[in-house]
C-alpha cells in the first residue's frame, strides 16, 4: 500500500537507487531507467551519501 507521502514516482526512485547500489554502474542505471541524458540519471542518486557526482566525473562513452 502507498503511504501518505508516497507516490508511484517513489518506487521508481527507490528502484533506481537499488540498481546503482547493486551494480555500481551509472551506465547500467541510465540504461535501466531509459534516460537519454546521464544528468537525469544522476538526479536519482542525490539522496545517497556519496560524493557529489558531476557530469565531468563520468567516463566518455
Amino acid at each position: 500500500m502507498i503511504e501518505e507521502n508516497q507516490t508511484i514516482y517513489s518506487f521508481r526512485h527507490t528502484g533506481a537507487i537499488r540498481v546503482f547500489e547493486k551494480t555500481g554502474s551509472l551506465q547500467k542505471l541510465q540504461q535501466v531507467m531509459g534516460h537519454s541524458d546521464m544528468k537525469v540519471s544522476l538526479t536519482y542518486l542525490r539522496g545517497l551519501e556519496i560524493k557529489q557526482l558531476d557530469i565531468e566525473d563520468l567516463p566518455e562513452l
